[in-house]
């Protein structure tokens, strides 16, 4: 059951749930997640706050990876961005371990991955959104197809957004625009690097728990972020769709297309221009290893549907991130894919990032 929504027994839930496992909310009630007591919505005006902060979270943090990166690229030996790059992998990687092996809810580390992965609900509480604004019904079988909509337009307006930003800023400090495409594109393609980089995690996350995540409830298969959405409903017919189309051109786009542009610069790495354009990508790695940042973003794709996926037997998702986590460990053992500076200082803290990641689901299968 929901800790915290069932207080009378297996029939009484809290003010604002109902349905099977007291797992769906009230309208006019939301969740921050599938183990959580629901809270009425907050107002219309302190939602949009809400909003306004968490988009201007993103847009600060994807700027300051900008700026570091291209100070990291003035200084050969500089290490700053790198380490950021890692320690907010290592976090996203890290929260999903824990809130998959660990039952007892932890605000801190909640808060960590909403704010990395997932700010839609947790944060933004975006299903008072659109029911405010009459998207989707009472008797919530709609929200969820609007939320997949929106994290679909998602990518293309935050590009929008960061071009746009580009320019005000240009305009505001009197500097002079890039002239002709080519120059456009040069200088526009780090902002855009950076961008997908950022909300790769974020849209995966949406797409696959609003495909795969579901709970077993007297042999009938419920959405679990929606228990009044069986599975394969035509609700969850057309959910599975909509998240289809973004696991394709997102989930996987993002990747092959970083892969696609690294590949044609590959024997320019050390190029002003090159590292200018994609050195946030490749920096810090050997040569030979210049695409490995695309496997840790495919490596997150999978703990995502390692964590989300199915249970067909207790503790199936603590196994599955137990492979996928010592699989990464393996090979970052064999490989070492980051260069040699300051004694190799990268290589150790992604080795101590994964054997931190991997004692969580095997601490858990010894202890249970």
């Amino acid at each position: 059951f929901n800790k915290g929504a069932c207080v009378g027994g297996e029939d009484v839930c809290s003010d604002g749930n109902h349905g099977p496992l007291c797992g769906v909310c009230n309208y006019g009630w939301t969740s921050g997640g599938n183990e959580r007591r629901c809270v009425e919505c907050p107002n219309f005006a302190a939602n949009m706050a809400l909003v306004f902060a968490v988009v201007s979270f993103y847009s600060i943090y994807t700027f300051a990876m900008i700026r570091s990166t291209v100070q990291a690229n003035v200084q050969r030996k500089g290490v700053r961005a790198i380490v950021v790059k890692l320690f907010t992998s290592y976090l996203q990687t890290i929260s999903i371990g824990i809130g998959t092996c660990i039952d007892e809810e932890i605000p801190l580390l909640d808060s960590v991955w909403s704010i990395t992965s997932d700010p839609t609900q947790p944060i933004m509480k975006l299903d008072c959104l659109l029911r405010e604004a009459k998207w989707g019904d009472p008797d919530n079988e709609a929200v969820e197809s609007y939320q997949l909509l929106m994290a679909l337009l998602l990518p293309p307006a935050s590009l929008l957004g960061v071009t746009a930003a580009f320019v005000i800023f240009k305009k505001i400090r009197s500097r002079p625009l890039p002239k002709g495409r080519n120059q456009w594109y040069t200088t526009l393609l780090p902002y855009w690097t950076v961008t997908g980089f950022v909300l790769h995690p974020v849209v995966t996350n949406v797409f696959i728990t609003n495909m795969m995540e579901f709970t077993n409830v007297n042999d009938e298969l419920l959405l679990a972020v929606n228990m009044d959405i069986h599975w394969f409903s035509p609700d969850h017919t057309r959910n599975i769709g909509l998240a289809m189309v973004g696991l394709f051109l997102y989930t996987l786009g993002i990747p092959v297309v970083f892969y696609l542009l690294l590949r044609s610069v590959r024997k320019s790495l050390y190029d002003t221009k090159t590292k200018a354009m994609l050195g946030f990508l490749y920096s810090g790695y050997e040569d030979s290893c210049f695409y490995w940042e695309v496997l840790i973003m495919g490596r997150k794709v999978l703990l995502v549907m390692g964590a989300k996926g199915p249970e067909s037997f207790q503790h199936a998702r603590v196994l599955r991130l137990l492979v996928i986590g010592f699989i990464s460990l393996c090979l970052h053992y064999f490989t070492q894919p980051f260069d040699d500076r300051e004694f190799k200082i990268l290589d150790r803290i992604e080795s101590m990032g994964l054997i931190a990641f991997v004692s969580l689901p095997l601490a858990r299968l010894v202890l249970d």
